[in-house]
């Protein structure tokens, strides 16, 4: 199907990028090539834990909102769906559209989905709505462009018990100083996502728990592929990239074998839930 004519069954709209979403854009924008290529599928046990759960089938429309690079939705080509994917960086949905040009990848704002209602099957979310400046409005958003009864895919943080790899965003955020009132917890520490779900309406299915060990070859990649993520850029721009470099380096260490590779075991929660 031509592109102009998956706009228009899909009514994809023009897309309006709120200037969250812009900033969002730019910070997980700035190192796609080192976030495609070196950090992305370091969740993937989750990731595919996930869609195997959603059970993915012929024909069913699926949209990745926060599709980043796309890893998921290349993954997910053979099954025979109709892959969509929304996010706010140019530079990793050019990526995406690299890596799986038969899918449809569109950059866009999680909060404003430029998609009519009721249309798609499956909507994932992969370590992507606790992003969204109000995750229950982006998840409700995604609940209306699904069709009733649509299965509901996301992967997020384990507790921060659960995630090795918190120490070095632990680390970072220390560089920041005291959070202002309000500021939300840190990834490892946010478990709220199931109020959340409830709130947006949906109702949960599944819950579990699957690991994903990151391993890096030395601490150099593992830099690289640290500094790729968005928050870690912002982090950079406050403080400057020597303090973050120092920083990491220093969080590494406990993990880090005698042959200079780097180990953190940790384990991420696979949640499938239904408009229904």
């Amino acid at each position: 199907m031509e592109v102009g004519n998956q706009r228009e069954e899909f009514g994809v709209s023009e897309p309006i990028l709120s200037t969250a979403a812009r900033r969002q854009g730019q910070l997980w924008g700035a190192a796609a090539r080192d976030w495609a290529n070196l950090q992305e599928s370091v969740t993937f046990p989750a990731v595919v834990r996930a869609l195997e759960v959603a059970a993915l089938a012929p024909g069913d429309r699926v949209l990745d909102v926060g599709c980043g690079a796309g890893g998921a939705m290349h993954w997910a080509a053979d099954s025979g769906a109709l892959l969509h994917g929304v996010d706010a960086s140019e530079a990793l949905i050019e990526i995406a559209r690299e890596r799986t040009p038969s899918a449809n990848f569109t950059v866009a704002d999680m909060m404003r989905l430029p998609y009519r209602d009721d249309h798609f099957d499956v909507v994932c979310g992969f370590n992507a709505f606790q992003f969204a400046t109000d995750p229950v409005w982006a998840l409700s958003e995604a609940r209306r462009v699904a069709k009733f009864g649509a299965r509901f895919a996301l992967v997020v943080w384990g507790s921060d018990e659960q995630c090795e790899a918190s120490a070095t965003f632990r680390a970072l955020r220390a560089l920041l100083g005291p959070e202002p009132p309000g500021t939300p917890p840190p990834l490892a520490a946010d478990q709220r996502v199931t109020s959340y779900l409830a709130s947006a309406g949906l109702t949960l299915t599944h819950d579990e728990l699957v690991p994903c060990p990151w391993d890096y070859a030395n601490a150099t990649v593992a830099l690289r592929a640290t500094r790729s993520a968005g928050p870690v850029q912002r982090v950079m721009e406050r403080v400057g990239e020597h303090a973050v470099n120092e920083a990491l380096l220093a969080s590494f260490e406990p993990f880090t074998s005698a042959s200079g590779a780097i180990h953190y075991d940790n384990q991420f929660r696979v949640l499938v839930a239904t408009n229904s």
